[in-house]
């Protein structure tokens, strides 16, 4: 319980630094970003999406702090009650200067809180989390962003 206090804490502290206006993004490609899986295995976005998955398409749900982990689940539930069928894939965006020590702990805080079989729909970015937060904006960063990807990363 100390450690799942001690995430959100941490992702609430350097969730979004610097605020960047909302962008419309329709028609643009998702900028190439290197992540990691909660299963561990790295994962160059966009590629997470229809190219990855074999499918035309993926949702993304964006979160950059703690707090908007509320407004993905609701996207979550709200397309799994309305049969939508295009793979959701959560990514968490948190400031790149997170020491290491505490990524780490980050994620295992969250895998303790997913059923493993969830690990691979969920994406941490560290490291080049400024070039995903410079593509969608983070005004209102308790709101998630909802982002459909088709296979070419547009």
């Amino acid at each position: 319980m100390k450690s799942i206090l001690l995430s959100f804490f941490l992702i609430c502290l350097f969730g979004c630094a610097t605020p960047v206006a909302n962008k419309n993004t329709v028609g643009q490609k998702f900028p190439i970003v290197k992540a990691n899986y909660l299963s561990g295995e790295s994962v160059t976005l966009p590629n997470v999406g229809a190219i990855e998955r074999e499918v035309e398409r993926v949702i993304i749900l964006v979160g950059y702090v703690q707090k908007s982990q509320f407004d993905v689940d609701r996207w979550t539930i709200g397309l799994t009650e309305t049969n939508v069928t295009l793979p959701i894939v959560e990514i968490a965006v948190i400031n790149q200067w997170l020491p290491e020590v505490f990524a780490k702990k980050l994620d295992q805080s969250m895998r303790d809180g997913i059923p493993k079989n969830l690990w691979k729909s969920v994406i941490t970015v560290y490291d080049e989390a400024q070039k995903v937060r410079d593509f969608l904006g983070t005004t209102n960063p308790l709101n998630a962003r909802a982002v459909v990807i088709d296979s070419d990363g547009t």
